[in-house]
């Protein structure tokens, strides 16, 4: 009895997950593409020999697949790469909650990226 109920379910949250159909669908960043944004403002870069010195961060996405792109960022001394998908103005890492992320505005170009914001 209890597989009539749960059966819709599976399928509904199958379908749901995976559709790239729709405007709130999760897709490539493709407006992010191909672009590297700098940091509007200078953030920390490591230690210098007067104590920490300050530079502009930088990340640059590439294309993926249909369904994600690529991202490195380069902030403090570090780097990190991964993959991203988009949705409307928000830009989802696929490492789930723990990865990076942030939002796009197409009219201003301006990315914030972990609370930074960016431009090219």
């Amino acid at each position: 009895m209890w597989v009539r109920w749960l059966l819709p379910i599976l399928l509904v949250a199958c379908t749901t997950q995976t559709d790239p159909v729709g405007p709130g669908a999760r897709r490539r960043c493709a407006d992010l593409e191909g672009k590297t944004f700098a940091s509007l403002t200078q953030g920390e870069c490591g230690l210098g020999s007067n104590g920490p010195s300050m530079c502009t961060w930088h990340i640059a996405f590439t294309p993926v697949d249909d369904f994600t792109s690529h991202f490195q960022w380069q902030h403090s001394d570090v780097e990190e790469s991964g993959d991203v998908a988009c949705a409307a103005t928000l830009v989802y890492s696929t490492q789930g909650s723990d990865g990076p992320g942030g939002t796009y505005d197409t009219a201003s170009q301006q990315l914030t990226w972990e609370g930074v914001v960016y431009a090219p």
